[in-house]
């Protein structure tokens, strides 16, 4: 039988015997945790019985009770993944369609831009955002400053980014 280890140090094989030591006497500790009698229906007579038995004895009525239904409880059908996760759902389609546009050679330029796929995610994530607010005030919520806020930052970058980078551009 060959070993893997190159040499021995003496070190690995005590280590192994105290976790194989360790594991026998957890699993002994597990093996004695339920009291058995060899004549099982001897122990049954006397009434010293284990726990599991006590268990089986005390919940047995509940699990041969007819009269207990077993309704489950009638959730209202949540929407769909898309419609409740927007922001998220816009950045991807948003980016999937920046990647997309890219490689045309008029918007990406010859050299394929990746950032085109940047913008698009953060067009898709300000388009979801806008409808997320929509959503929220057509069921009677309260929009939040913070979406608020969110859709004007949008809104002035949309305008003022793109000046700027004709700007850079020398144009």
């Amino acid at each position: 039988m060959s070993c893997r280890f190159a040499h021995d140090d003496g070190f690995t094989r005590p280590i192994i015997a105290g976790f194989v030591t360790a594991g026998l006497i957890v699993c002994s500790t597990i093996a004695f945790a339920q009291t058995s009698s060899p004549d099982v229906g001897a122990a049954a007579a006397i009434g010293a019985e284990g726990p599991l038995h006590a268990a089986l004895h005390r919940d047995a009525p509940w699990f041969r009770d007819e009269a207990r239904s077993d309704q489950q409880t009638v959730n209202a059908p949540k929407s769909n993944w898309l419609v409740r996760h927007t922001v998220i759902t816009g950045t991807l389609i948003g980016t999937g369609t920046g990647l997309a546009l890219s490689q045309v050679d008029s918007i990406g330029s010859v050299n394929h831009d990746p950032r085109v796929g940047v913008l698009g995610a953060a067009i898709g994530a300000w388009s979801g955002l806008i409808a997320s607010a929509s959503q929220k005030a057509r069921a009677g919520q309260k929009v939040g400053v913070g979406t608020k806020f969110g859709i004007a930052a949008g809104a002035v970058s949309l305008i003022v980014l793109p000046v700027l980078a004709v700007h850079a551009a020398g144009g």
